[in-house]
């Protein structure tokens, strides 16, 4: 097969790229626990090893992305390099381990490590976990899968798009007789080194669309660039960029039941709301509590252009932009913030809840951060995007960050809902299927990002998992967990404030 030529690098990808050569953002990390078929004779461990080498082989096959390397990363001009063969021993790693007690610390284990740097290696890496106290003899019937990348891999939604086709391919290899036949299983013959497909990578975010900015939109940026940059008082960042090369990021998380969520949702949907504005504003009244007297918080909110770029769902790179919310809990906001008033009793030492008679401006708050949301969202005029295309090479920029002013408090991701129906083989060929629930993305922290980043990911008809990632030294833990425990009481009683019925559906 004629090898095609690998296309060059957008302006977004060479930003991340450098932001990862300098040390400044490390990996992100989706996980979901997998449960197998009950089949007679059982699944062993070992035979679990077996289906996830086989079903990341033909994983490989659909994202082109996954066997790509970077060259002359530390260059102005850094590319992309075809890998001809991955051996899945050095990106599969396994553990075992109780998945509802430290799977969050094996998460942030991963953030922690660095991708290996090599011309063989891709630049993304599994991690395994079985269930506690099993051996390669034992019975087992489930697994978690995290899948470890960087940031020039894939945004979230790609992110999603490697789960959505390693299950369809793990329910393919269950169906078919490489695994079963007349109820006796067969060893599966799977392949340890795999080699890549030579396919074209996806156009880059800016082949595929324009970043128009206007006169005034400039005019702006070079001001408070050039001239004067006003300080608010009343404005919370957080302390300045400081030097942590790769920052470490703690992270916790706890999932939302099916039912919880779904009244959530009912009660989103009743008060024109998302989950994305209600988290946002319940993260800045948090925010309020943790850094009196400090008033106001400018959140990082991204979403996706793929409507705009005509990339698929199933497309795996970075297409991303960002809308920027702010908010006030001020008794008369500015113009422009969103109200995220307190209670006068809401506090670190109370019960981490709102009282019910807040519930209206809640709301209210939430539905106004959805408008802002939308409209920031429909249209690509004067998005940050437009400004990467302006420096060659990110890396002095970033290392001149340090000691300067952060630009938000917090980042705020929600990649919705994960349909597990649409990665099911095609029709409804007879077979053992596997499922998969209980999502769980860790963005991470940057160094010169928001203090705080909250991820949001939920399965269709499933549970939603909300993390909070925290960079070590910029805050307390004990302010990150009271967070954390603030954003779950504040679910849940919302959620009991709704009558469970069929007819409210994720």
């Amino acid at each position: 097969m004629e090898q095609i030529p690998l296309r060059s690098l957008g302006p977004l990808e060479k930003y991340l790229v450098h932001q990862h050569e300098v040390g400044y953002y490390n990996v992100a990390v989706l996980s979901a626990e997998y449960s197998l078929p009950s089949t007679t004779p059982g699944f062993l461990s070992r035979d679990i090893v077996g289906l996830v080498y086989s079903a990341l082989g033909k994983t490989l096959i659909c994202h082109p992305i996954l066997g790509i390397a970077l060259r002359n990363e530390d260059s102005p001009q850094p590319s992309f390099s075809r890998i001809g063969h991955i051996d899945l021993r050095k990106v599969v790693r396994f553990t075992r381990a109780k998945p509802a007690s430290n799977i969050a610390d094996l998460i942030q284990a991963e953030h922690q490590d660095e991708l290996v740097r090599r011309h063989d290696v891709p630049l993304w890496r599994c991690l395994l976990v079985l269930p506690a106290g099993t051996i390669d003899q034992s019975l087992a019937t489930s697994f978690v899968l995290a899948f470890v990348c960087h940031h020039v891999v894939g945004d979230g939604i790609s992110m999603i798009a490697f789960h959505k086709t390693f299950h369809r391919c793990l329910n393919q290899l269950l169906s078919s007789t490489e695994t079963t036949s007349g109820g006796e299983r067969l060893s599966l013959a799977a392949k340890e080194v795999v080699a890549v497909p030579k396919l074209p990578l996806v156009p880059y975010l800016e082949e595929s669309m324009t970043f128009p900015m206007s006169r005034l939109y400039i005019l702006r940026l070079f001001f408070k660039a050039l001239v004067y940059a006003p300080i608010d008082s009343l404005e919370w960042v957080g302390p300045p960029i400081g030097n942590a090369r790769p920052p470490f990021s703690n992270t916790r998380y706890f999932h939302l039941p099916q039912q919880e969520t779904r009244n959530l949702l009912r009660q989103c949907r009743q008060h024109q709301t998302s989950i994305t504005a209600l988290l946002a504003v319940l993260v800045a009244i948090g925010l309020s509590v943790l850094h009196t007297p400090s008033t106001r918080f400018t959140a990082s909110v991204p979403f996706s252009l793929r409507r705009y770029s005509k990339h698929a769902q199933d497309d795996m790179g970075c297409f991303t932009s960002i809308a920027e919310p702010r908010f006030s809990a001020d008794a008369n906001p500015p113009p422009g913030y969103i109200p995220c008033q307190r209670t006068a009793t809401t506090s670190q030492a109370d019960d981490n809840t709102l009282s019910s008679t807040d519930n209206t401006k809640l709301w209210a708050s939430a539905s106004m951060c959805k408008g802002f949301l939308r409209q920031r969202s429909a249209s690509t005029a004067n998005l940050t995007n437009g400004l990467l295309k302006l420096r060659n090479d990110h890396r002095k920029g970033f290392l001149g960050l340090s000691g300067t002013p952060r630009r938000h408090a917090f980042t705020l991701t929600n990649l919705g809902v994960v349909d597990g129906q649409a990665s099911q083989i095609d029709g409804q060929a007879a077979g053992p299927k596997a499922s998969v629930d209980k999502f769980m993305l860790s963005a991470g922290v940057a160094t010169n990002g928001a203090p705080y980043t909250i991820c949001v990911v939920s399965q269709a008809g499933g549970f939603m998992g909300i993390t909070v990632n925290w960079e070590a030294g910029v805050v307390e833990d004990e302010s990150a967990e009271w967070l954390l425990a603030f954003l779950e009481r504040e679910l849940q009683r919302l959620s009991a404030q709704v009558k469970y019925t069929e007819s409210s559906r994720l």
